[in-house]
């Protein structure tokens, strides 16, 4: 009988660190990094990984390529542990416009109501 076994980001193997470092360059490249070098890529890698050593890895993974096409900025390994969880709180301008511009006709959902609150008090908070 084939026993089938999850892989947890703990067990850190070169082919591992890579492949969150690939993640991680495609962020760096892409997203706001205020500032932050990427000469320390494999470095924040392997904190990844331990900090999430408790996280099948597949789901480290797709959660750091979610995030890639949804946030501006560089994720931390609690955005990860968020979306692995099924908790992301990725708020995009583009979903708030829509939402805004949906408010003034339809009723919102509660869930969308939500998203909106949300989302200003993160982008907008500090300046309130």
């Amino acid at each position: 009988m084939n026993e089938i076994t999850t892989q947890h980001a703990s067990e850190i193997t070169p082919t591992k660190v890579e492949q969150v470092v690939s993640c991680l360059t495609t962020c760096h490249q892409v997203q706001k990094t205020f500032g932050a070098g990427g000469d320390k890529l494999k470095d924040r890698a392997k904190a990844f990984l331990i900090i999430l050593k408790d996280v099948e890895f597949e789901r480290v993974v797709k959660a750091l390529e979610y995030w890639i096409g949804h946030e501006q900025e560089f994720p931390t390994p609690a955005d990860i542990r968020r979306i692995c969880e099924g908790k992301p709180y990725i708020y995009c301008s583009k979903i708030y416009g829509d939402l805004i511009r949906k408010r003034k006709d339809l009723y919102l959902s509660h869930k969308e109501e939500n998203y909106i609150k949300h989302y200003e008090q993160r982008v907008f908070g500090e300046y309130n």
